[in-house]
């Protein structure tokens, strides 16, 4: 009973290229979910991004709205009006710009 020495290396050799390809593929899989995850993560950020921003642009507008003190130039077309109608077209054109 004789010990081939050639059968043995060969033996071990098949061994340590199936471990690679089994870490390989497990690595492989281990990145994909990483990557999806990290995909699902980023586009939830950017949701959140873009809502955080509406509403601060939507916050800003109702506080502009409400400030109490506007300075408006009456509109061109309105010189030969009364000078109430000329406050009037000039407040509503404020409101309109904002």
């Amino acid at each position: 009973m004789g010990c081939d020495y050639s059968q043995i290396t060969s033996i071990i050799r098949d061994c340590v290229v199936a471990l690679s390809a089994i870490v390989t593929a497990s690595v492989a899989v281990y990145g994909v979910s990483t990557w999806r995850r990290q995909q699902t993560w980023k586009s939830e950020y950017e949701l959140s991004k873009r809502i955080i921003r509406l509403l601060y642009l939507y916050r800003d507008a109702i506080s502009g709205v409400r400030y109490p003190h506007m300075q408006y130039d009456p509109p061109d077309d309105t010189h030969d009006l009364p000078e109430e109608n000329q406050r009037y077209e000039g407040l509503k054109a404020e409101y309109t710009r904002r």
